[in-house]
């Protein structure tokens, strides 16, 4: 008689690891930044390979995508929840974003599937506390970047401003572009813990 075969499990996967993110010379980017200019053309190619080599410069290591993806979604599993994705982590960045930019529109302001990875324009805003490393990375970049760089933060439910204890989250930097849908200029930036997390303790 045959033996049943035992279901083999995937081991869960560990927290991801940041490493540093390698861009182009700066010097090389400037020269072509000139040109560009000169010639009236725009590319977002360019604001990403910038943004690239800027965390490069400023010693902000990065997360790689698809693993963050990957532990995300075995986070949700064995807590239950039906789906992750993405909150804006400053309000309303999507509207100014949309304004300027035709391929950005609340339309096509989406990346991900319903359950996992999951960002779209009315996600609604990210509410819960922030730590101060987190912010200090936002600030560096804005001073450079402004509103080209958009800010999201990972969350169980993506209800509009609603607020509930989520997951470890994970801070995600992005230039909006037409291949955002590839995972083209999303750059995970930083993560925290929680729960446990909260101003009491940061500022203790």
């Amino acid at each position: 008689m045959f033996g049943l075969k035992q279901k083999t499990l995937e081991p869960a996967p560990t927290k991801p690891l940041a490493s540093k993110v390698k861009g182009i010379k700066e010097s090389a980017l400037e020269e072509y930044e000139k040109i560009v200019i000169n010639a009236g053309y725009q590319s977002y190619d360019l604001t990403v390979q910038k943004l690239k080599t800027f965390l490069e410069k400023n010693d902000i290591p990065t997360f790689n995508l698809q693993e963050v993806i990957k532990y995300m979604d075995h986070k949700a599993a064995t807590e239950g929840k039906k789906r992750w994705g993405w909150k804006t982590l400053l309000p309303d960045q999507h509207t100014s974003l949309g304004k300027r930019q035709s391929d950005w529109t609340d339309n096509n302001c989406y990346f991900g599937n319903s359950n996992s990875n999951y960002y779209r324009y009315n996600n609604g805003s990210y509410r819960k506390a922030v730590p101060r490393h987190a912010l200090e990375k936002v600030i560096t970049i804005r001073k450079v970047f402004g509103d080209e760089v958009m800010f999201l933060v990972s969350d169980y439910d993506l209800k509009p401003d609603f607020i509930e204890r989520g997951p470890d989250p994970f801070l995600m930097a992005i230039v909006p572009n037409p291949e955002i849908k590839r995972g083209v200029g999303q750059f995970v930036i930083d993560f925290w813990a929680e729960p446990g997390f909260g101003l009491e303790q940061q500022l203790a």
